[in-house]
């Protein structure tokens, strides 16, 4: 059933990406006519959701984890698995405790937009790294979950090295995206470090571009590394189901954050922008802020 309710839910998701690209073309950084219909179609159907990852909530329960994403407007929750949180989503927990967690977010309409270990296929421990993804893919099956998100780096600088390191990883990401599309448990590899669009790219096409196989875009990392909005879009485009973000002071890095959101939009994004602040203590304040600016960039698109 799960595999069954997954892979319809990327078959609605395919339908929504076509739509998106029945836009006309537009000008590098422009918006539609708010009068053209296939861009107010996309945006009556927006589906977008805001989420926070536990790691600015280390110290909170499950129950209170979801008592405060409904209290101030959050839709989904990333789970930080072995950094010793209180909400305890581990691969150590019993099956009562997944079916009670997994009924406790079902109950309360709050999705679980992503659990994000550590597990990345870089470094010589690869086949302990898949064992272990093997065993997140049942978690995520277990407390329904929409996705596991990965790492890729950190990747050599030289570029022979990094090239031969992206064949390596796509050899281990098939096998572990196969298993997962078994399941219906899709994976996100995040752009992270310099692990950023463009390698995520070539490791997808290295891999075949199995279905289970998609992106965790974290465009603040590109940008460090010099890769753009538009430049780390044109080799994520239409696999994007999870991004991570935290609203910048910057001005020019709120512009990049705000040409991520319109590209996506327009690709028909259904996925969740998940609030990523490794914080610890009380930060209520910043899930306000957040939820408050997100609002802000919504209405700047009309959605």
């Amino acid at each position: 059933m799960k595999n069954q309710q997954t892979r319809r839910k990327f078959l609605q998701t395919s339908a929504i990406s076509s739509a998106a690209m029945m836009l006309p073309a537009a000008t590098m950084g422009s918006i539609p006519s708010t009068s053209d219909q296939n861009a107010l179609a996309i945006r009556k159907n927006f589906s977008m959701k805001l989420g926070f990852m536990t790691s600015m909530a280390q110290d909170k329960t499950v129950p209170e984890l979801i008592g405060m994403a409904k209290t101030h407007g959050y839709k989904a929750i990333e789970f930080r698995p072995e950094w010793k949180q209180a909400h305890g989503v581990e691969l150590s927990m019993t099956k009562a405790q997944r079916q009670e967690t997994r009924a406790r977010f079902a109950d309360n309409g709050i999705e679980i937009s992503a659990i994000s270990p550590g597990v990345k296929f870089v470094n010589d421990d690869r086949d302990q790294q898949l064992e272990k993804m093997y065993q997140y893919i049942d978690l995520a099956v277990d407390l329904d979950a929409s996705c596991i998100r990965f790492f890729a780096d950190k990747l050599p600088d030289d570029p022979g090295q990094r090239q031969e390191s992206h064949k390596v990883q796509a050899e281990y990401q098939v096998r572990a995206a196969e298993k997962a599309w078994e399941a219906g448990v899709t994976l996100a590899l995040e752009t992270h470090s310099n692990s950023i669009g463009y390698d995520a790219g070539e490791m997808m096409f290295l891999a075949g571009f199995p279905p289970a196989f998609r992106i965790n875009w974290h465009l603040a990392h590109g940008l460090k590394r010099g890769e753009d909005a538009d430049t780390g879009y044109r080799h994520v485009k239409g696999r994007v189901v999870h991004a991570h973000f935290s609203f910048p002071d910057d001005n020019e890095a709120m512009k990049a954050l705000e040409r991520q959101f319109e590209l996506l939009l327009y690709d028909g994004f259904a996925g969740t922008f998940s609030v990523e602040i490794i914080k610890k203590g009380d930060n209520t304040n910043l899930l306000i802020e957040h939820a408050r600016k997100w609002k802000e960039m919504k209405a700047k698109f009309n959605v």
